[in-house]
């Protein structure tokens, strides 16, 4: 199994193998439409290419905290989990330390993305919208375009930098310091935004379809596994605790994984 970038290790030793539905504050998709796109006013278009089955509607933004205890109201969902859970924490002390960034135990994380989310929770959301998780392949066409056209990052050609993506720069250093967890480079420039940053808040990293933080704030679940009793899923993007976001974007995990740099977004074929 190979499991992307967390640095979830207080002894150094990270657990890392790259391999290279946005914030909707009612409990039912939207009945207002884009009338270009034909899509929901807070999900955005993705061109059909023969990597897809035909067009896309996808979350602009990735699924906020409000939006998600929007459906635990409903009773469909799960009330969010206060707790990270991973297999390579070595301590019940490095989990309550990385479970301290989980979105859902703040008060003040309603337009932040869920995170400490696992696959199943996320599955059950977008169902709850009468939408899916997308597909990798899906994901990669919303985030860097069709092959033929395909960019080097959601917004360009321009490397990454601290107006177009939420990473982990001096802020998330030091915020990480004063846990005890040694990570991320002080030397890089702040965004900000110590862990995630409210959904939305980097439009200069708008993908050509207007999708937001495709790169940075969470990682986001896909849906990829032709079998429901497969116990891993792939995950697309980068996180806020990656220091150097870079074009390599894929990663797998065990799919009841709920980590602090981990969420989603939402799919809808149309």
């Amino acid at each position: 199994m190979r499991l992307t970038l967390f640095p979830f290790a207080l002894n150094g030793a990270l657990a890392m193998s790259i391999v290279s539905c946005s914030a909707f504050a009612s409990s039912r998709l939207a009945i207002a439409t884009n009338p270009i796109a034909a899509c929901p006013v807070a999900m955005v278009a993705v061109a059909p290419s023969q990597f897809s089955t035909g067009a896309l509607c996808i979350d602009r933004t990735e699924v906020t905290v409000a939006a998600y205890r929007a459906c635990v109201a409903a009773g469909v969902c799960d009330p969010p989990a206060k707790q990270a859970e991973a297999g390579w924490f070595s301590s019940r002390r490095e989990q309550l330390l990385w479970s301290s960034f989980c979105n859902a135990s703040r008060s003040d994380r309603d337009s932040h993305p869920i995170n400490c989310i696992n696959h199943y929770e996320a599955r059950t959301y977008c169902r709850y919208r009468g939408a899916r998780l997308p597909t990798s392949v899906e994901w990669e066409l919303a985030a860097f375009g069709a092959p033929t056209q395909r960019r080097l990052y959601p917004w360009g050609d321009a490397p990454p930098d601290t107006t177009r993506v939420n990473a982990c720069g001096a802020e998330c250093s030091h915020a990480l310091a004063s846990k005890g967890v040694a990570w991320g480079d002080k030397g890089i420039a702040s965004d900000r935004w110590p862990s995630t940053a409210p959904v939305g808040s980097f439009p200069k990293g708008a993908s050509a379809y207007g999708a937001l933080d495709m790169l940075g704030n969470v990682w986001e679940w896909t849906d990829n596994t032709s079998h429901a009793t497969s116990a891993a899923e792939v995950y697309r993007g980068r996180g806020w605790s990656d220091p150097s976001p870079s074009q390599s974007t894929l990663g797998e995990g065990p799919k009841n994984m709920r980590v602090p740099d981990l969420g989603f977004r939402c799919a809808l074929d149309h």
